[in-house]
């Protein structure tokens, strides 16, 4: 549950994908401008020292170029992927090409009342603020060992600092994840879509597998109201792996089919 430098949950919401397309049509027009200036520059110097500069800068422009195709691509899928899903869990076929591929990668799809809703919506909110208040306090004490360490801080300046990063880190992490208890439309309904590779939560798209992505394990929770469905996802950051959990609600109806779902997934996760 307590992960130092995590920041974040997969969030594949129409926030994201906007945000992937704006990246990477910047990184495609950065490398578009810096490619031809480079390479023209070491055609007309050669292999002397300045070509050789030009050279890496020709180089890099094509690195950006193609890392702003990649994001483009990655933030079309993120969006093709959501609509299939969403046309899916309003009971509908996936469009054409990608009919077959959606329609069985859903493995099972509820909606919630209003009132299991609230109840779920007011046991998360609980369970983010215990988890980000101890996530602080982890924060705040590595933090300030790491300044007196490392930075030969003095402890006040030390604190300060760790606990004005804590705060930042917590506060963008605990939005991050409730974000997903907001309705995606206004009187959108609370629609829970389980399928192969991702879960789809009250609008908001979440990926269970991806590049440097895997989920770890799968739980029930039955001893609380309403029972929970736990995803633990686990990622790559620079300072190693990082994990948070995906919570959904499930209504009693629902058990035999979340005890399925455990089994193809607890079968197939590493």
């Amino acid at each position: 549950m307590l992960t130092l430098y995590q920041t974040d949950i997969v969030i594949s919401d129409k926030f994201s994908i906007r945000t992937g397309y704006f990246i990477g049509t910047m990184l495609f027009m950065l490398g578009i401008m810096v490619l031809p200036i480079g390479l023209a520059g070491f055609l007309s110097t050669g292999f002397t020292y300045i070509g050789i500069v030009l050279l890496a800068l020709a180089v890099s422009g094509g690195l950006l170029l193609y890392s702003g195709v990649q994001q483009i691509r990655d933030a079309r899928r993120k969006s093709r992927d959501a609509k299939a899903l969403n046309t899916v869990a309003n009971g509908e076929n996936a469009p054409n090409a990608d009919r077959e591929q959606y329609n069985e990668s859903v493995l099972a799809q509820w909606t919630c009342d209003e009132e299991t809703w609230s109840l779920f919506h007011k046991n998360e909110i609980q369970y983010r603020n215990s988890d980000n208040l101890y996530y602080f306090a982890a924060f705040v004490g590595l933090g300030t060992i790491a300044l007196l360490i490392f930075r030969a801080a003095n402890l006040f300046i030390a604190v300060a600092i760790s606990t004005i990063m804590g705060g930042i880190v917590v506060l963008l992490r605990r939005t991050l994840s409730l974000k997903k208890l907001r309705a995606a439309q206004p009187g959108q309904e609370r629609n829970v879509v389980i399928a192969k590779g991702f879960v789809m939560l009250n609008g908001h798209l979440f990926d269970l597998y991806a590049e440097n992505r895997n989920t770890r394990k799968v739980q029930f929770l039955k001893d609380v109201s309403p029972a929970i469905l736990e995803f633990t996802i686990e990622w790559k950051t620079r300072n190693g792996i990082t994990f948070d959990e995906l919570r959904v609600p499930v209504p009693p109806e629902q058990y035999e089919s979340v005890e399925n779902l455990l089994i193809h997934f607890n079968n197939n996760t590493i």
